[in-house]
């Protein structure tokens, strides 16, 4: 194969594996003197994690500048207030590069929500500090944030970026379209009674199949472990470029869960019986649909960074499928 032939896909593989394949370093050669932090509120697992992260880190760096949203702050013990910014999340994400997010994934997913109503995606990541009970996407414990962080806000080369797919979700009605991104999923279900409808799948305008179900599941990776998962959806490792569909209780046992690539566009239509149908974003916003409404759904322009420990980042997701899914862990009393 000749070197011209090579050079010239060069390009065609940097797309390829764009994601993942290069971490690309945050403020590399520079320090982080500020950053934001936001907490679980209402959750006191959270709340502890959080303050043992800042007084550590405050020990270490006494000068570091964080900025929490006032709602948390009021939350921590008073010797930290008084060392601490309040901003709210909105100016958070617009202003800083950096947010530690100290939770499970609805806490994460609450700040890529604001992330991907503007353009502050582009600048702006997250680092997950798990202090939840089933949260995938965060890549340190309690203990490990209070090591590392200090290192971290000191070398930024300590960490690479993971790009997390989203989607995008066109909603016609009435000729006007509105646009959404998701990080998690996009759900197509009953209202207030889970009962059985009809809807036709086509992907690329071709018709895939038409469903008897309790609804549809479409996630891209990150959403593959939340309730895709429950439904009996396939775990997808993050930076793979592909789309999963999962029907909910089908009433055909052929309807099985689909991963498709993310180059393709998804449309969805009602059928039969067809009344109170909601199309739930991120398990956040939910949209009445009616039997003459357009769904489309393709890969999103837009992406959410994920801060990842640079020597974790090829096996902090499958540390955290054995640890939250106990794979082959072994408990101490085992003989």
């Amino acid at each position: 194969m000749s070197s011209v032939f090579l050079e010239a896909l060069l390009p065609f593989f940097s797309q390829i594996f764009q994601h993942g394949e290069m971490p690309v370093h945050l403020l590399e050669q520079k320090k982080i003197e500020n950053f934001g932090l936001i907490i679980k509120l209402q959750d006191e697992a959270a709340i502890s994690s959080a303050s043992r992260v800042i007084e550590s880190l405050l020990k270490k760096k006494p000068q570091t500048k964080i900025y929490v949203e006032e709602a948390a702050k009021l939350l921590l013990p008073k010797k930290l207030k008084k060392q601490l910014l309040s901003l709210s999340l909105n100016a958070m994400v617009k202003e800083l590069n950096l947010i530690v997010v100290v939770g499970g994934d609805g806490t994460l997913l609450r700040c890529a929500r604001y992330l991907l109503k503007s353009n502050a995606w582009k600048k702006c990541g997250l680092l997950g500090v798990n202090a939840g009970r089933v949260g995938f996407m965060a890549s340190l414990s309690t203990e490990e944030a209070q090591k590392k962080l200090p290192m971290i806000l000191e070398k930024p080369k300590l960490l690479a970026i993971e790009n997390r797919i989203c989607l995008q979700v066109e909603i016609t009605k009435n000729k006007k379209v509105e646009s959404h991104h998701v990080l998690n999923d996009v759900v197509l279900s009953k209202g207030s009674l889970s009962r059985i409808f009809e809807f036709q799948v086509n992907i690329n305008q071709e018709p895939l199949s038409l469903y008897r179900a309790d609804g549809l599941i479409i996630s891209p990776p990150s959403g593959s472990t939340a309730y895709n998962l429950a439904a009996g959806g396939s775990i997808v490792e993050p930076q793979i470029p592909a789309i999963q569909l999962t029907p909910i209780a089908p009433q055909s046992f052929s309807n099985k869960p689909i991963l498709i690539s993310d180059q393709n566009r998804i449309q969805l239509s009602l059928r039969r019986h067809t009344t109170d149908i909601f199309l739930t974003l991120d398990g956040h916003t939910g949209i009445r649909i009616d039997v003459k409404d357009g769904i489309e759904i393709q890969r999103s322009p837009k992406s959410v960074q994920f801060f990842i420990p640079r020597d974790e980042l090829k096996t902090h997701f499958f540390h955290s499928l054995r640890q939250k899914l106990n794979w082959g862990i072994v408990p101490n009393s085992a003989t």
